[in-house]
């Protein structure tokens, strides 16, 4: 089965979680056993638990390099090419896709509406993106107690999440960089890679539905940021050049 196909069944399979499945908000109660689950796996779609992986996949690339000054140019060319790949787009999504469509996240609807449902809504995203950060630091310390069933972590992941919604950065960052971690173990040299190429997939549905059970995104969101960044990753494993820079070696299936 080639990576292409493999993208589309595991994003068929997050679109039939998300919208057929009434997980939103499922994962912030605070007596949640999940909520903690969640937020972890969500932080490992963002920007740190993102870097994280990237070190970790550069680190896979040098498996099969005997000599160690070749493993340190591969490990740093490998991890500078994936950082630079996945954060020029992270930052096309952020500043020009989300600032354009300027869709409201989820969560700021549910504080608003427990705090002041005649809050307007329009109003607070008038603001940066740092001032509406301080606004809803601000509400949700006022108003603890009606917020009191929500899990501290969440909240606290409410406040710091200030952007706008659409599209799931997320949900795009994990796919994208699953594709082409799926691409990569797949053609691999190391039988054990090839056996277990489909992890990265596994790994990018689980933090986009993540997305939604913790109340930071719509299945519309992260099905939109998925597709994108699925689009985005085998485009670049499609054209030779991006291809064989990615697997730092000449690719023929």
């Amino acid at each position: 089965m080639t990576i292409f196909r493999s993208s589309i069944i595991w994003w068929l399979i997050l679109v039939i979680i998300v919208w057929t499945m009434p997980i939103a908000f499922t994962t912030v109660d605070s007596g949640s056993r999940l909520a903690l689950t969640s937020w972890m796996i969500s932080g490992s779609g963002g920007k740190y638990g993102t870097l994280i992986l990237i070190m970790v996949a550069s680190l896979f690339y040098t498996r099969l390099v005997e000599d160690t000054s070749q493993k340190v140019k591969t490990f740093f060319r490998s991890m500078i090419t994936l950082i630079v790949t996945l954060g020029f787009f992270a930052w096309i999504n952020e500043h020009l896709i989300k600032e354009e469509l300027k869709i409201h996240r989820p969560s700021h609807h549910y504080v608003f509406s427990q705090v002041d449902p005649k809050y307007d809504e329009n109003y607070f995203y008038t603001f940066e993106s740092s001032r509406r950060k301080e606004i809803m630091d601000s509400v949700v310390k006022v108003n603890l107690n009606k917020l009191k069933t929500i899990h501290p972590m969440v909240l606290d992941h409410w406040i710091d999440e200030s952007g706008y919604s659409f599209p799931s950065g997320h949900s795009f960052n994990s796919f994208l960089l699953a594709a082409i971690l799926a691409f990569s173990m797949k053609y691999s040299r190391s039988k054990t890679a090839r056996q277990f190429y489909l992890l990265p997939y596994i790994w990018a549905v689980l933090v986009a539905t993540s997305r939604v059970t913790l109340g930071a995104h719509s299945a519309l969101d992260v099905t939109f940021g998925a597709a994108t960044g699925l689009l985005i990753g085998n485009l670049l494993l499609y054209f030779e050049p991006s291809r064989n820079v990615i697997m730092h070696r000449d690719y023929d299936e």
